[in-house]
């Protein structure tokens, strides 16, 4: 990893963390990995085929295809994160599924052209994870809400 810091906490509410959530919460981890790098590839791995998201004040968004679009639109526009943090303040799982909501913070810039924005964003989200036949786990939900800092 790049000398970039991802934070990744869980919050002081979860002091014990069962083992049936790690599972969740590696997942997390991994989706925080890909973007602070940049990888296209590995923020779409983190994802269920039949993945759905809901961008804060967005509508639903099904599917990889249209997912994909949506985070790396070919209209010649770049967005690099410089940083993506969350902090879990809870986690739950049953069986193949997983779910886990907390706070994030977004840094990022987004350029087309000679048009260059820098923002930094805090939110509220959640995500639901699923199991796979082969054991994997993938993002099969993820919702957040931008809040104001």
């Amino acid at each position: 990893m790049n000398a970039m810091l991802i934070l990744f906490l869980i919050a002081p509410a979860m002091t014990a963390v069962s083992p049936a959530v790690e599972p969740a919460l590696r997942l997390e981890q991994a989706y925080l990995a890909a973007w602070n790098a940049n990888d296209r590839r590995a923020v779409m791995a983190t994802m269920a085929s039949d993945a759905v998201i809901i961008p804060s004040g967005g509508a639903p968004i099904a599917g990889t295809d249209s997912i994909e679009r949506f985070w790396f639109p070919d209209d010649g526009s770049r967005t690099e994160v410089t940083s993506y943090e969350t902090v879990v303040d809870g986690a739950r799982a049953e069986g193949d599924v997983a779910w886990i909501w907390g706070r994030g913070r977004l840094s990022f810039t987004w350029q087309k052209g000679e048009e260059r924005i820098a923002r930094t964003q805090q939110s509220t989200f959640t995500m639901i994870a699923r199991r796979g036949k082969g054991g994997e786990w993938r993002i099969v939900h993820r919702a957040w809400t931008d809040v104001k800092g």
